[in-house]
């Protein structure tokens, strides 16, 4: 199974399932280190959507820069589906 094939496969197959499905589909898959980074990225992107400053982001989490400057980096795409998904949950009124 080639790469693309294979993606479309995973995506379908996480589609099928529901919330616990996936929990239980990620913990099997992914390495705990692996868990750990994909649940810090998906906190740094919520944080940022919140519009808290990457400083303090990097000390409240111990992560560099960098790393909070590629995910801000995902949040100006203006197509881009977590940024949607994001702006929903933390609307204009939230802030």
């Amino acid at each position: 199974m080639e790469y693309t094939e294979a993606f479309n496969d995973l995506s379908s197959v996480l589609s099928s399932l529901d919330s616990d499905q996936i929990q239980k589909f990620l913990t099997e898959i992914l390495t705990e280190g692996e868990l750990k980074d994909i649940t810090l990225r998906w906190i740094i992107l919520n944080d940022l959507s919140r519009v808290v400053p990457q400083r303090k982001i990097s000390e409240d989490y111990h992560t560099s820069l960098c790393k909070i400057t590629r995910q801000s980096a995902t949040l100006k795409n203006k197509n881009g589906i977590i940024r949607k998904i994001l702006r929903s949950r933390y609307d204009e009124s939230s802030r």
